[in-house]
């Protein structure tokens, strides 16, 4: 049977039925994704045998008698949903007089022992406990979670918006989200890239979806896939603040290096670091040939040349250990020093040895040459596909255009589309469309910067020009002799033999 407010308000505490029309979810309740099936299945056990466990709610605020006036649900909303779905139109209800700190708190802890709880939705909800003057230790005391625990979801609010409508729609799995969340933004988009990223990968079928003009279908990888991947291809940050949840050891040793004012180097045990690792990165990573532990551990001595080295890329990312890196160290690097010292002595006295030497380091520096040309190949992708744009509106004609169209579909596809910036109605359009397909798969090949200059200038486009106009790369440099200065195409005048 229903009282009235007056009894209510007697007490601090009171049980009884309330009519279901009289209550009212709350605003202050971080959950706002419910699990349909689930709800459903509630119902009919209330239809069944009733509610057996009472809501906890309190009155809204709002002046009695009024007919805004309810009771907010403090805790009991899925119990509530289903009451109204089975019908009911009376519910057993707990009413506690209690302020929004500890309303938020009930809420809180009754979402944290739900299976089904949205992690995003349980991070706002310790976020707005904190906000609310709740401590990390205090509010990992009162959740009974621990401290990581309580960090990691609260972290989950830095994930881009894509990534917090994934983990929303139920496509990510907490466990991705976390990892995600510690990257920056531009690495979230990077690692969740369907192309390149580590978080998808393609589904296997049985056919190829192309064939009946499907889209490719994906499916995101493990929650230690995605790791790896992370490991790999996102350089960790040795210069920002190193986390002491994640990285405990890591954060004294690079704060002790700091204030004896020692170097903090980046090392892998990786042999070859990943490109899209090195990107932005303006110092040395040193590779497993590089560097010795040097941390007095078993088998490890001390030396006075020790650094403070961070693992940046590949396994253990994120470690931190005491190495030597300096070859001129004979607590470490002894043997190696005299087999080089012996070493320089042999080609000394081989001429042969000598021109590979000549050989390797002319290889070093086109390597060098390379990959800078890459860099800038990359950056004038824009401009010189942009040439090519105006060239094949004006060049191309052709036929047979559905045919085609339904056969060349691929990402380039869509790529050329957005260069040329229209849709293709005629024939010609369409194959200016494909056209332009190709020139942009042709400008990604790996050897691009040599090839493609070729077919652009059949087009009229004078690559050279672009990359300078965009402060491009030189040439590359003719190797000079260092005796007397002649090349492979000068005639040698100093007696060096060439």
């Amino acid at each position: 049977m229903e009282q009235s407010q007056e009894q209510i308000e007697a007490g601090p505490a009171k049980f009884m039925t309330l009519g279901i029309y009289t209550l009212v979810e709350s605003k202050l309740n971080p959950r706002r994704q419910y699990n349909v099936d689930r709800i459903k299945d509630l119902a009919d056990s209330i239809t069944s045998v009733g509610m057996i466990e009472p809501l906890v709610v309190r009155l809204n605020g709002q002046p009695k008698g009024t007919a805004d006036s309810r009771f907010e649900i403090i805790a009991g909303s899925r119990r509530f949903r289903a009451a109204k779905i089975a019908g009911v139109e009376e519910v057993p209800v707990l009413i506690r007089e209690m302020t929004d700190q500890q309303a938020l708190e009930i809420m809180v802890i009754e979402n944290n022992q739900r299976e089904d709880t949205n992690a995003l939705e349980e991070a706002e909800g310790y976020e707005r406990l904190m906000g609310l003057g709740y401590g990390l230790d205090r509010l990992a005391e009162r959740i009974g979670r621990s401290h990581k625990y309580i960090y990691d979801r609260i972290k989950l609010l830095q994930l881009v918006p894509e990534a917090k409508k994934q983990v929303l729609a139920g496509s990510v799995s907490a466990g991705h989200a976390i990892l995600l969340a510690r990257l920056r933004p531009d690495e979230q988009k990077r690692a969740m890239d369907e192309d390149y990223g580590g978080l998808w990968e393609n589904e296997q079928l049985l056919w190829d979806p192309k064939d009946h003009g499907d889209i490719q279908p994906v499916k995101t990888r493990s929650v230690r896939e995605l790791q790896a991947w992370i490991d790999e291809h996102v350089r960790f940050d040795r210069n920002a603040q190193v986390n002491q949840d994640l990285f405990p050891e890591t954060a004294v040793a690079v704060k002790d290096a700091q204030e004896m004012k020692l170097k903090v180097i980046q090392i892998t045990h990786d042999y070859v670091v990943k490109p899209d690792a090195k990107e932005g990165n303006k110092e040395r990573i040193y590779s497993e040939r590089t560097w010795r532990l040097a941390d007095g551990s078993k088998g490890h001595k001390t030396c006075e040349n020790g650094a403070t080295g961070v693992i940046v890329v590949g396994p253990d990312r994120g470690a931190a250990y005491k190495v030597c890196v300096n070859k001129d160290c004979d607590v470490h690097w002894g043997k190696e020093r005299r087999e080089r010292e012996k070493g320089k002595a042999e080609v000394a006295k081989s001429k042969g040895a000598l021109q590979a030497q000549r050989s390797h380091e002319k290889y070093k520096r086109e390597q060098e040459q390379r990959e800078k040309c890459q860099v800038e190949w990359k950056a004038a992708r824009k401009a010189i596909l942009g040439a090519c744009v105006a060239k094949v509106k004006s060049s191309i004609p052709g036929i047979l255009a559905e045919a085609i169209y339904r056969r060349f579909r691929n990402p380039d596809l869509k790529d050329a589309q957005l260069l040329l910036g229209k849709k293709w109605k005629t024939a010609e359009d369409l194959l200016q469309l494909f056209a332009m397909t190709v020139l942009v798969d042709e400008y990604d090949e790996w050897n691009a910067f040599d090839s493609f200059p070729a077919r652009a200038k059949r087009l009229g486009v004078d690559v050279k020009e672009i990359l300078k106009a965009a402060q491009s790369i030189k040439t590359y440099p003719e190797p000079t002799c260092t005796k007397c200065g002649c090349t492979e195409l000068k005639a040698c005048a100093g007696g060096c033999s060439w």
